[in-house]
């Protein structure tokens, strides 16, 4: 009798414990993607934007996503990048561009990078010929070669202090080129920056807007 009460016990308790556990990640008030977790991919389409956009991405099971390639817009003459994605179900945050990831927007005059991108990859604006003003709301690195292909970009406009690596205007006539720094910085960081952005090969303009 004694070891039967035993055992229901311990059913009892094998049952409690996994009802306990198994609902525990979709009733995770910070998790906006159910049941389903961030995986590693390569190149797989994601959800057409609000946008129009038709982003290809590679995602990382960290939640972060690459964009790749965007699909949808060769009759778009103003193009903002996602901040988000969304990938079977499961959203992403924009972290990266990669190479040739603008190529099919041909007619792109106008383009708008969000805050969540980290990093402007080595060919990233590749087949952008037509773009004239480009705009990076966050604090991305810029990579060495990253807007070659944007040969008659005239004006980028910084929100923050943009890394600009050695080369990242390689293939570019800088000399008719502006950026606008944010009219906020103070002066001592402005000459600073000054200095950095013609470091990285920057021949034009630098001024406060």
């Amino acid at each position: 009798m004694k070891a039967m009460k035993k055992m229901l016990a311990a059913a009892l308790a094998a049952a409690i414990a996994v009802t306990c556990v198994l609902p525990a990640y979709a009733a995770d008030p910070s998790d906006t993607t159910g049941s389903k977790k961030p995986t590693n991919s390569v190149e797989q389409p994601a959800k057409t934007t609000e946008t129009g956009l038709k982003p290809v991405v590679s995602t990382s099971s960290d939640g972060t996503a690459k964009i790749d390639e965007i699909k949808g817009a060769k009759k778009k003459t103003s193009v903002t990048a996602p901040k988000k994605v969304t990938v079977n179900g499961v959203k992403y945050t924009v972290t990266e561009i990669t190479k040739d990831a603008f190529a099919k927007c041909g007619k792109m005059k106008d383009l708008t990078i969000p805050s969540t991108v980290k990093t402007l990859a080595k060919g990233a604006l590749n087949g952008t010929s037509k773009l004239t003003k480009l705009t990076l709301k966050g604090k991305p690195e810029v990579k060495k070669g990253a807007l070659k292909g944007a040969e008659n970009l005239k004006k980028i406009t910084l929100t923050n202090t943009v890394t600009f690596k050695k080369g990242a205007f390689k293939g570019l006539d800088t000399k008719k080129m502006t950026i606008k720094i944010n009219r906020n910085m103070s002066a001592k960081k402005f000459k600073a920056y000054k200095k950095e952005l013609r470091a990285a090969g920057f021949k034009g303009k630098i001024k406060k807007a």
